[in-house]
């Protein structure tokens, strides 16, 4: 599979084309129906952004009870956000860095199994959650890019040729916006959550060169490719390449 950028996230004519801009192009339709409406919610956008939400809390289940005791900030119900970003509230700590995150998610493995073939079972089926999580979402993903009868490129043409009216091109240039961000987020928590666990593959072998590691690296592949499936999406649903099953 082709991976994709967000280079889209940047595309420099909406924000003119959203205010009119010194090119006219709000101008095209009459002022009454420059009004916009919003689009209604679908049960497939409710999955979309619901998954969306699942995928961006880390599976680190098995650091529950250790990080309670030390203040619960890596536990289950952070964010990647919080986690690996920060947040803009001064008083929260700052992120630790990769290593840190994946060497406190292997001290915690090792708390709870007796030896590192538990925890690599353990580790494996962590990303198997997440692979689940990301096909569900994806599902989601393609049923909602397959809802919307324009891509940000082709209803950009369409408003400029006079095709559409402006309250029509905002409220879909909207949506189709929002859920572009939401396929954002996903792609940067994917990503950042694949590097930690690729580190804390790297610590538990470290001792250990003979340990089996077959289904981890199958599921980190797996992972790989669904990164790959949502930056195309993206890619998509920015109008830089067709729609594709």
């Amino acid at each position: 599979m082709i991976g994709a950028g967000l280079s889209a996230c940047a595309i420099g004519s909406m924000g003119a084309m959203m205010g009119g801009g010194a090119n006219g192009v709000a101008a095209l339709v009459p002022e009454e129906d420059q009004a916009v409406q919003a689009l209604p919610q679908t049960p497939a956008h409710e999955e979309f952004t619901a998954m969306a939400d699942v995928i961006e809390s880390p599976v680190w289940a098995a650091l529950g009870p250790l990080e309670r005791d030390r203040g619960g900030f890596f536990g289950m119900g952070s964010v990647v956000g919080m986690l690996l970003v920060g947040s803009d509230d001064a008083d929260t700590p700052e992120p630790d860095s990769t290593t840190a995150q994946a060497e406190r998610y292997v001290a915690s493995l090792d708390s709870l199994f007796d030896n590192r073939d538990e925890v690599a079972i353990a580790m494996a089926v962590d990303i198997f959650r997440k692979n689940s999580e990301s096909r569900r979402f994806i599902s989601a993903a393609n049923d909602v890019i397959d809802s919307h009868p324009w891509s940000v490129a082709s209803v950009n043409a369409a408003f400029q040729a006079g095709q559409i009216n402006q309250a029509t091109y905002r409220a879909h240039l909207t949506r189709l916006d929002e859920d572009r961000r939401v396929l954002g987020r996903v792609l940067t928590s994917i990503q950042e959550q694949r590097r930690i666990f690729g580190r804390a593959r790297t610590i538990i072998v470290s001792d250990n060169e003979a340990l089996n590691l077959a289904r981890v690296d199958e599921e980190m592949a797996a992972l790989a490719q669904y990164q790959e499936m949502v930056a195309r999406l993206s890619a998509t649903i920015s109008g830089e390449r067709d729609v594709t099953s």
